[in-house]
């Protein structure tokens, strides 16, 4: 999937910001043209949706703290552009030269219908998933459990201390605050989303946690969070170790289906053919792109023909 990397993109250009913002020198110039890299690469593994998801927390990180001069000045608008481009565009032309109508269905229809109409058919790899206004909510406490716990049991500790944190004015607690809650804002106005989508905000949301733990924290006074951080090791084991041992009976998974088939020495230029409702994406993967799907009873003879 493309979204652990648009999470990498998105980290790589956020934290490059912060940095291009505070540091001095030939650092902040290197930290400023990584910002533009991680746009370019997110351009890549995403489209667009990178620049907005990166733009909207610095928006208004910059906008609440009146930060327009330093945002001109220390980063490197012209000559970064041009380096996000020569990372990007290329591909971009060479892929609607091959596949004439890319851009357009890419664009508008990924980054446009996909969000706003919750109906949307157009997807050429994947399915339209309608769901409720909102659900991306739900999705990041399923995204960060069993650390979501721990956060509403925090909040609720300490809601009365939340606008006395600002020990300092650096801009610091703001500025991940909003990475981890723009993304989340975003989504909320979109119909057709996976859980995948709350990965950008998740690095955002490990430094917030981290941050006002950190803050909030009195010497001597006992944590669970280890014991948080331990559960959730057994968890990753607990899924790593059934996906390596059963994953047909716990994943969507086809990759046996295709091995026994292709351990029949299947007659060169056939396909197997699922009589289902939804294309089995794993299958023709696995398959080298042959697996065909259908419910419709003509379209059927046709391929058995």
């Amino acid at each position: 999937m493309t979204d652990p990397s648009l999470l990498f993109c998105v980290s790589l250009s956020q934290t490059a910001f912060w940095y291009a913002q505070t540091e001095q020198g030939a650092n902040r110039q290197r930290w400023g043209y990584l910002f533009f890299v991680g746009l370019g690469l997110g351009l890549l593994a995403k489209g667009p949706l990178a620049i907005v998801l990166v733009g909207m927390p610095i928006f208004m990180w910059v906008l609440l703290r009146r930060q327009w001069r330093a945002l001109w000045q220390r980063l490197p608008w012209i000559s970064g552009t041009v380096l996000m481009l020569a990372i990007a565009l290329p591909w971009y032309l060479w892929a609607e030269q091959r596949t004439p109508g890319f851009l357009n269905y890419f664009i508008m229809g990924e980054h446009v219908s996909r969000f706003l109409d919750p109906g949307w058919k157009g997807d050429k790899y994947g399915f339209a998933h309608a769901t409720p206004h909102g659900m991306i909510w739900l999705y990041t406490l399923g995204a960060i459990f069993p650390w979501s716990l721990a956060m509403l049991g925090w909040l609720a500790k300490h809601r009365t201390m939340l606008p006395t944190l600002r020990r300092s004015d650096d801009g610091w607690l703001l500025y991940i605050t909003l990475w981890t809650l723009m993304t989340l804002l975003f989504f909320t106005i979109s119909g057709n989303i996976i859980f995948p989508y709350s990965l950008p905000m998740l690095l955002g949301c490990a430094l917030l946690l981290a941050e006002l733990w950190h803050r909030t924290r009195t010497a001597g006074s006992p944590s669970r969070l280890p014991w948080i951080a331990a559960v959730s090791g057994l968890l990753l084991l607990l899924v790593s170790g059934l996906n390596a041992t059963h994953p047909e009976r716990y994943f969507r998974t086809q990759k046996a289906v295709i091995a026994a088939r292709q351990a029949q020495h299947p007659t060169r230029g056939s396909a197997p053919v699922y009589w289902d409702s939804r294309r089995e994406f794993s299958a023709e993967f696995y398959s080298g792109g042959r697996a065909k799907t259908t419910q419709d009873a003509s379209k059927l003879n046709a391929l058995l023909a």
